[in-house]
């Protein structure tokens, strides 16, 4: 695409003709921030999957799905998950979407000797998804955007982008058809084995 005084021709293009812009959904997230959190329904299929002893090494107060962690670190009290040790269990991470390529291999680490599940971003195509996902993880992808709970415990419209549970030494297809039960359908993506040549 070209540029036009420090413009992309795209942006100059949507400027003047609006009814070119793709729509959003009056209520979808609107991207600011990092305190949205999984709804409850997720939740349910975490315990399920990861049973009752599970740790969020990114978890925050007002998470209806932190309340259910066995443990959690408080980055509010200067417990950051992607720098300090996680306690011991399978972990449930929805990590802060400003920074998921960290957390993704922070993820990859620990699934050398714990179960993960991560909520992430789907970016199949980025350096970390190569690097720690396809080698070594299978991805279940939902059906439609997530509805994220907000700081204020409601929940809000559509993401504005996918999202994947990327699963680290956990049941994939258990995961999906738990999410099915609890009203998300989903696919799953196995791990994707490296090219012959």
């Amino acid at each position: 695409m070209r540029s036009v005084r420090g413009f992309d021709c795209m942006d100059l293009a949507l400027t003047w003709l609006p009814g070119l812009a793709p729509k959003v959904a009056d209520d979808a997230h609107d991207g600011k921030g990092d305190r949205w959190f999984t709804p409850a329904y997720i939740g349910k299929s975490i315990v399920e999957i990861l049973g009752d002893k599970w740790i969020d090494p990114c978890g925050d107060p007002a998470s209806p799905v932190t309340a259910t962690a066995a443990h959690w670190l408080d980055y509010r009290k200067g417990f950051d998950g992607l720098t300090c040790p996680w306690p011991d269990g399978p972990a449930f991470v929805n990590p802060p979407y400003s920074n998921a390529s960290a957390w993704i291999a922070r993820c990859a680490q620990e699934a050398k000797t714990r179960q993960v599940v991560a909520l992430v971003p789907l970016r199949p195509e980025g350096k970390a998804w190569h690097a720690h996902v396809w080698p070594c993880a299978k991805v279940v992808i939902p059906a439609g955007r997530l509805r994220f709970v907000g700081a204020d415990g409601q929940t809000h419209g559509s993401a504005m982008i996918g999202t994947a549970f990327v699963c680290w030494q956990v049941d994939a297809h258990a995961l999906s058809f738990s999410l099915a039960r609890n009203g998300l359908q989903c696919v799953v993506v196995g791990q994707l084995s490296p090219l012959p040549w």
